[in-house]
């Protein structure tokens, strides 16, 4: 095989693969980041399309406190559930968890968002600076 050869088999080998990865974008990708079907960033992250739910989104009768406005408040309210998380304890399913624990099973949540730490490293600051005597939890649910 001449060196022409090979290098023109390498650029349509090359052209191909671009214009798959187009058509791969245009086909399917793109309609993930354009619609919002109630899948959250589940949906978004693993670049699929869902069919819309024939169900309708879980709508709860009570929610549960944020962590920054219990802060806040100033109050020194105590919780049965104390939940620190990322996309999951934060609602990116389209959903609260910690809202379905409020309304069907009466407890008191509180949701501690995660942000630039990890869940454990959260959890070490919170006892270090008393909140989880002050909140006073039954429960801990760490997501990761």
């Amino acid at each position: 095989m001449t060196t022409k050869k090979f290098s023109m088999i390498f650029i349509y080998a090359i052209l191909f693969v671009a214009v798959v990865s187009v058509a791969f974008w245009i086909g399917i990708v793109r309609k993930t980041f354009q619609t919002q079907d109630g899948h959250g960033d589940l949906n978004r992250m693993g670049s699929m399309f869902f069919i819309p739910s024939k169900t309708p989104q879980y709508k709860p009768k009570e929610k549960h406190k944020e962590f920054y406005y219990y802060l806040a408040e100033g109050s020194n309210e105590q919780f049965d559930v104390l939940t620190i998380g990322d996309s999951f304890s934060n609602g990116g399913a389209g959903a609260y968890y910690e809202d379905y624990l409020v309304s069907n099973y009466s407890l008191k949540v509180i949701n501690v968002p995660q942000g630039d730490y990890d869940a454990l490293t959260i959890y070490y600051m919170l006892k270090k600076f008393g909140y989880i005597n002050r909140i006073n939890p039954k429960f801990i649910i760490i997501e990761t």
